[in-house]
């Protein structure tokens, strides 16, 4: 079984979460359950799904312009629309201004093609979207997370949409302990077991996984209930 991950004590970490839609609603959800202070980061905060997301909320949810919710945060958790070029990527870390810098930023999105030319990630590309995220923000540390489950899941991380184990989630960027403890603890307060798998490049791979649940959900026929999950034999001496 995947053994609970204990986040750093009982402190506050603000998040801002990028992005009102489905994705970014449900981990922002789960993270204020768990004791995160959230704000949501948006193009427009009078837009009418904006408004209808904050009547949904309790009232001292806060939508705000993109930039300033960043200067707010600790970290940021980036739930936007994947993009699979270099542009429209290296256009979503420019929207996010400024504050940026010295911050953890995990990214959820995926680099997807159109539906018509099949959901692809990046296979003609020598970096993945996480890569290219990362240097368009060098002074910021980038992890891949969140982008391998379906929304549905992201709310339901203690497993109960599929067998009832808690669900691990993998993820990779800096090995700053520090920086990857944050990362750990975002992870974790969503719900799931966090699991670090290495350094940014290994975005590729986790890009890849997306890819691969979204044609096994879509194509495949396998429906929307599983999840790729990450399982070990105890150590001896540890408990589970």
């Amino acid at each position: 079984r995947a053994a609970a991950f204990t986040a750093r004590g009982d402190m506050s970490v603000k998040v801002a979460v990028i992005g009102a839609g489905g994705v970014g609603v449900t981990l922002g959800d789960a993270m204020a359950k768990n004791g995160a202070e959230v704000r949501y980061g948006v193009r427009n905060p009078d837009s009418e799904k904006t408004q209808k997301m904050l009547q949904e909320r309790p009232p001292a949810t806060v939508a705000e312009p993109v930039v300033d919710a960043v200067a707010w945060a600790d970290a940021i958790v980036l739930a936007t629309p994947g993009s699979p070029t270099e542009e429209g990527i290296k256009e979503v870390a420019a929207s996010l201004g400024p504050g940026t810098a010295n911050k953890v930023i995990l990214d959820a999105t995926n680099p997807l093609s159109a539906f018509q030319d099949g959901l692809q990630v990046r296979w003609g590309q020598p970096t993945s979207g996480g890569e290219v995220l990362q240097e368009a923000l060098p002074d910021a540390a980038v992890y891949k997370a969140f982008n391998t489950i379906g929304v549905e899941h992201m709310a339901a991380a203690d497993g109960s949409q599929v067998t009832g184990e808690q669900l691990t989630m993998l993820f990779c960027g800096s090995n700053d302990a520090e920086k990857k403890e944050l990362a750990s603890t975002i992870i974790a307060k969503v719900g799931f077991t966090p699991v670090y798998c290495g350094p940014i490049r290994y975005a590729r791979n986790l890009e890849a996984i997306a890819e691969l649940w979204i044609h096994e959900a879509i194509f495949n026929g396998q429906g929307r209930n599983f999840h790729y999950q990450f399982i070990k034999k105890p150590e001896a001496g540890k408990a589970d």
